[in-house]
């Protein structure tokens, strides 16, 4: 909870109000920013994405706990109680083989498209696309242009025209 101090300089007021704020337990105790919450049990434990080794398995849960408990007793006991919930869960999880095993599977494939999507900047795939594109039209752009100088290149034939081409019955203008 955060006090404000407000002053109205309009009015010439001075007055104190609480804020309730919203407390990032996740981030101000763990280190573990908004963009990667609600974290995995490794990135809770501040273990290597995969840790086999129980023994750091377990010392990191431990660590994490005895910070918490530090933690207990100040204004935001329900979240370090829930922190330290899911510190239990992710220990008693990664410990067992066939749980940690389970939760390794699930996790590679809620991770794959983040993993897939980062190899191939999309920057280098429009880029080459865009080449591709005005290569294919600058060649279709030659050979249509081309096919119609062509057909155009024939030199233009003048008919002048000639006694016969006149028949007495029309005149050669008309003025209607």
């Amino acid at each position: 909870m955060w006090q404000t101090l407000i002053l109205n300089l309009n009015n010439n007021e001075l007055f104190v109000t609480e804020e309730k704020t919203a407390f990032d337990a996740y981030h101000v105790w763990l280190g573990i920013p908004p963009r990667d919450q609600p974290p995995h049990y490794y990135r809770l434990l501040g273990l290597e994405l995969y840790e086999e080794n129980g023994d750091v398995i377990d010392a990191s849960a431990n660590r994490q706990s005895t910070y918490l408990h530090s933690m207990a007793s100040g204004p935001n006991r329900r979240e370090c109680q829930k922190l330290l919930n899911e510190i239990s869960a992710a220990r008693l999880c990664l410990l067992n083989k066939d749980s940690k095993r389970l939760y390794d599977l699930t996790l590679k494939q809620k991770l794959a498209p983040k993993t897939a999507t980062k190899k191939l900047p999309a920057a280098k795939t429009k880029n080459t696309a865009w080449k591709s594109y005005t290569v294919i039209g600058l060649i279709l752009l030659i050979i249509i242009g081309g096919g119609i100088y062509l057909l155009n290149d024939k030199p233009e034939q003048q008919v002048t025209p000639t006694e016969d081409d006149y028949t007495p019955e029309q005149p050669p203008f008309s003025f209607d």
